[in-house]
């Protein structure tokens, strides 16, 4: 487990965990997925290898880092494979960087979610420049790249960084 940086003290999450897990970067990547918030997984650096019954993993020692856990597991072995991105066996795909929105396991809710979610966005969030695309997974994520309103309404949207419009996907 990695103690939080001492970027992290003015966080409002920053009393909640004692742990942070950095985002990984892969130079020259040109996809970077973007998870709301870290899992007791991601922090102890307990990696998913298998699943062995309802709600019951396979796990080995690794390091702490996104998408460790089992939705790590389910987009290592089936959605990178089906956005045509071929997946490592435990690490993930060499072209592909992995983030969170929030960093440390808060258990936060709401307003104080979201505003640990916009410091931790500004204090962490350095992707490579190589990033063309950010898949960002669930409410949270989409927040704290600059959607607002509910997620259900950018649904079949692509976002364009430079001209700030839409259009469908």
């Amino acid at each position: 487990m990695i103690a939080k940086p001492a970027q992290c003290a003015a966080c409002p999450a920053y009393s909640n965990s004692q742990h942070w897990v950095p985002d990984v970067y892969v130079a020259g990547s040109q996809v970077l997925v973007l998870q709301g918030g870290v899992s007791e997984y991601d922090v102890k650096g307990q990696v998913v290898t298998q699943r062995v019954g309802n709600g019951k993993y396979q796990t080995q020692v690794g390091e702490a880092r996104p998408f460790n856990g089992p939705d790590g597991y389910d987009l290592k072995t089936s959605y990178l494979g089906l956005a045509g991105l071929t997946p490592g066996i435990v690490g993930g795909d060499e072209r592909v960087s992995l983030a969170s929105a929030i960093r440390c396991c808060t258990n936060l809710t709401g307003k104080a979610q979201q505003e640990a979610a916009t410091y931790c966005q500004a204090t962490h969030f350095h992707p490579p420049q190589s990033v063309e695309l950010v898949i960002a997974l669930g409410p949270v994520a989409a927040q704290a790249m600059g959607l607002e309103g509910k997620i259900e309404q950018w649904r079949g949207h692509v976002i364009e960084g430079n001209s700030g419009g839409s259009r469908s996907a």
